[in-house]
């Protein structure tokens, strides 16, 4: 919500419900609390497992960007800003047991969803490629 003020989570379930209780939709981010609701009613499960470098630019580009302003999609009182805590995340994330829990819990769905990994900027591209184009 504008200024970084958390919405709170009786609201943000509630707009996660009427989100996938359409029949098309996307989520970005991964959030425990609703994953497993969002994969059952889901086909097709992405995770962008990029490395540390791309993360890191795309972060910093970012930043630089749209430094002391929002981004077009967040909300007017969301500036662009530097954090350190995010960037340590960013670099230790894959050396972190929740990141392991999050590959089990794809490995998981795989038999029953369409999993897609992708691990770099190529296989991002070639996946994007081959997309249907919208008529």
């Amino acid at each position: 919500m504008p200024g970084w003020v958390e919405r709170p989570l009786d609201e943000v379930y509630a707009m996660h419900a009427d989100i996938i209780a359409q029949p098309t939709w996307v989520f970005e981010g991964y959030n425990k609390a609703t994953r497993d609701e969002r994969a059952a009613r889901a086909d097709t499960i992405i995770f962008l497992d990029l490395g540390r470098g791309i993360r890191l630019w795309r972060v910093l580009k970012r930043c630089v960007t749209h430094r002391n302003k929002p981004r077009p999609c967040m909300t007017e009182g969301c500036h662009e800003t530097l954090n350190l805590n995010f960037l340590r995340f960013l670099w230790l994330a894959p050396r972190k047991p929740k990141y392991d829990d999050k590959l089990a819990w794809l490995a998981s769905l795989a038999p029953h969803k369409r999993v897609i990994i992708l691990k770099n900027r190529r296989a991002v591209k070639n996946f994007l490629a081959g997309l249907e184009q919208p008529s």
